[in-house]
């Protein structure tokens, strides 16, 4: 019975911070990920720029 009871009384909350929660955690990945991407293109343009400096490769 306190089962029950406490699931009606708790239950909406609880739905709506485990909604919250998901969707932070998905704007967070997201985030993350072109973070990532930004930090591995301009990785790239540098190592570029650095072998074309040096002669490493071709203009």
């Amino acid at each position: 019975m306190q089962i029950l009871l406490r699931n009606q009384l708790l239950g909406p909350a609880r739905d709506n911070l485990m909604e919250k929660a998901q969707s932070t955690a998905q704007e967070t990945m997201q985030k993350v990920q072109q973070v990532a991407e930004k930090a591995g293109q301009a990785a790239k343009e540098t190592a570029q720029s650095e072998a074309q400096k040096q002669n490493l490769s071709p203009s």
